[in-house]
């Protein structure tokens, strides 16, 4: 994934080394640095390269500049501030699976695609073949449109729709 801050940084999850990198494009210079992470990879909050990710996936920014990161293999989402402070702020590695349609705040499986929108992040939550949203009001586990076929609980009522196969981007969400 990639994505932009209010400055026109560039910021990419570099999948397969495990790290977020920083791009910073100037009128003769392009400079591209590891804001995030470590090739080592693994799960642990942290400052900059002492932070560890598991294969992030997906990226995106808000208007303040803070960095929400899909860390798919450690099934849950990371925040990167400003000063490269990294957190998690929802999932769990060890509680991935939903065996029902009320998935749990903590049951991401495989976490891919991440969007933001007026402090809403919107998750494809991959293997559970769901639309997930977490707000800034802490409410959180809804979801939004799912493999059950769930009649929506924020501004949905009645669609019932259902995903055939997995969900993993925001701009094309079934996938076969």
């Amino acid at each position: 994934g990639i994505t932009s801050d209010n400055l026109g940084n560039l910021y990419v999850a570099d999948t397969n080394n495990n790290v977020i990198r920083k791009i910073v494009i100037s009128l003769a210079t392009v400079t591209v640095s590891t804001f995030a992470g470590n090739p080592i990879g693994g799960n642990t909050d942290g400052l900059g390269t002492s932070a560890l990710f598991n294969n992030p996936n997906g990226i995106t920014c808000d208007a303040n500049n803070h960095i929400f990161v899909t860390d798919t293999l450690n099934n849950c989402i990371r925040q990167i501030t400003p000063d490269k402070q990294v957190f998690t702020i929802a999932g769990d590695i060890a509680n991935k699976i939903s065996g029902s349609s009320d998935i749990s705040p903590y049951s991401f499986f495989t976490p891919t695609g991440i969007f933001i929108r007026n402090n809403t992040l919107f998750i494809c939550d991959t293997r559970n073949n769901t639309l997930r949203v977490l707000s800034r009001q802490n409410t959180f586990g809804r979801s939004l449109l799912s493999q059950k076929g769930d009649k929506g609980d924020i501004g949905l009522p009645g669609i019932g729709f259902q995903f055939k196969g997995r969900v993993n981007t925001i701009s094309n969400l079934p996938v076969n």
